[in-house]
């Protein structure tokens, strides 16, 4: 009785705090953009929503943020996914698995300053480049921030998801007992090659 009153609680003030003010919000927006709010608002208009849908401005930067959540979501799998399958218990039983968390513990915003202050002209790795005389001038280190490619984006990006995908593939890697089953397969005539592409794989995506 009390865990559901309790749950009843946690719920009232999750919608209350978030869901209600972020509907509002999102709501006011629309009915801002559609002219039925807001101080300058003269009745329904097509204007605005058409201007944004006709501007390639707009197109470019969804296009873009498409590209960018794509590439680090493949990066990230390329890098957790070896991980956990090589490493699942260590990353789940060792003295050392905490590392995987602390990530998970930074704020966004923190991450991306650090990023900034590793990968800009100025920052860390451009520093480091100049005093092994890689380069002769600060201005040489390539744009890795606000650069075409969104390299620096990316690497922000990948340095947040990572962490998150070690822990949930160790996870499932564990729960799903893929250990003991890739030993009952292997004892059964299966290669790694068959084991891995068979049933690891398709069972942790």
């Amino acid at each position: 009785m009390k865990n559901k009153i309790a749950n009843r609680f946690g719920l009232s003030a999750f919608l209350m705090m978030v869901a209600i003010p972020f509907a509002a919000g999102l709501l006011y927006a629309l009915l801002y953009s559609f002219g039925f709010s807001g101080v300058l608002a003269n009745g329904f208009t097509w204007m605005h929503v058409s201007a944004v849908m006709n501007s390639t401005e707009v197109l470019r930067s969804i296009g873009f943020s498409f590209y960018v959540a794509v590439t680090a979501i493949i990066i990230s799998l390329a890098i957790a996914l070896p991980a956990v399958i090589a490493y699942h218990q260590t990353i789940t039983e060792s003295k050392q698995s905490f590392i995987v968390y602390l990530p998970l513990a930074i704020p966004a915003i923190v991450t991306a300053f650090v990023s900034f202050q590793l990968l800009g002209k100025t920052g860390l790795l451009s520093r480091l480049f100049y005093r092994l005389h890689i380069i002769n001038d600060l201005q040489q280190f390539p744009d890795l921030i606000n650069d075409k490619l969104g390299i620096g984006i990316i690497a922000t990006h990948v340095l947040m998801a990572v962490p998150f995908l070690l822990i949930f593939f160790s996870n499932l890697f564990v729960s799903e007992r893929l250990a003991a089953l890739s030993n009952v397969a292997a004892s059964l005539g299966a290669n790694k090659r068959q084991v891995m592409y068979r049933m690891v794989l398709p069972v942790l995506l």
